[in-house]
């Protein structure tokens, strides 16, 4: 029989699923700006975990053909020309392979509310729906854990902020993850995936054992 909670559609089986039990893909996105009314997607990633465990044979990379040329600051950034992207998928057959995927997987990304946007944006042209995976972003995991940390030594030699940048490059460094190119949807997706491996394994000293503890400071 039901639960009284299920009963009320306030039950998720998986919230309750310990992190090192949860499968993740972690995704990344290369965007020829920030402005979601407009610039298009021209790379989808995403990297599979199990756990902390990074399942390297399990990965998703495409590059998109966005049918517009492609301004001089854009290729300064992520490199990609438009003769790179002339002969690739389009949006519409990048994104359901993307999707394909993702599966129903938890979402993880660092600031992932960007990628997520363009994501979502397309999704109801392409796919004919919203993605309605779970997501967790590493940045905010990151900042939940080092308040805690300030709040545990009662603040002493941590006032406020962690002196860290917030970008992903910076905050790799400061968890010892070796950054050796930045701006390939790829490589970002595996760097972020193993930033998220460090915090996956540490969040449970601090009381996120489970998915929905995980959401709870960190997501959605």
């Amino acid at each position: 029989m039901a639960s009284f909670w299920q009963r009320l559609g306030l039950w998720e089986r998986a919230l309750h699923q310990p992190l090192g039990e949860t499968t993740f893909v972690v995704v990344d996105t290369e965007l020829t700006g920030l402005d979601v009314r407009s610039a298009p997607i021209i790379a989808l990633s995403a990297v599979r975990m199990r756990g902390s465990q990074i399942l390297l044979g399990e990965s998703f990379y495409s590059l998109v053909n966005p049918e517009r040329a492609l301004a001089r600051d854009n290729v300064l950034v992520h490199r990609l020309r438009g003769d790179d992207l002339a002969g690739q998928p389009l949006i519409a057959d990048a994104l359901t392979q993307f999707a394909a995927f993702v599966g129903d997987d938890v979402i993880v990304g660092h600031f992932i509310g960007i990628d997520l946007g363009f994501i979502q944006r397309d999704a109801p042209r392409y796919l004919g729906r919203r993605l309605s995976n779970h997501w967790l972003d590493t940045y905010q995991a990151h900042r939940w854990q080092f308040l805690q940390e300030q709040q545990f030594l009662g603040g002493y030699g941590l006032q406020g902020e962690d002196g860290t940048e917030s970008n992903l490059f910076e905050l790799a460094k400061r968890y010892r993850l070796p950054v050796r190119h930045a701006h390939h949807a790829l490589y970002d997706a595996l760097l972020a995936a193993q930033l998220w491996q460090r915090l996956a394994r540490t969040l449970p000293d601090f009381g996120v054992k489970r998915l929905g503890d995980a959401i709870r400071v960190a997501g959605g």
